[in-house]
């Protein structure tokens, strides 16, 4: 079984779904992250906004 997320023509992620529930959901608050960036600030740059929660963010430094 695989899980497949596009956004769009170009950006799509293709995986594995068996044991990867995590990564699904880890990406899936990244993508709700990026949308409420977008919202607040529709002019600023995507690739400015900060996709990590803190909980990622604190785990990688």
């Amino acid at each position: 079984m695989r899980f497949a997320l596009w956004m769009g023509a170009s950006a799509g992620i293709l995986m594995p779904v068996d044991g990867a529930p995590e990564q699904i959901d880890r990406m899936t608050q990244h993508l709700q992250i990026l949308l409420r960036g977008v919202m607040a600030d529709a002019r600023q740059s995507v690739g400015r906004i900060d996709i990590l929660p803190a909980t990622d963010r604190t785990y990688l430094l």
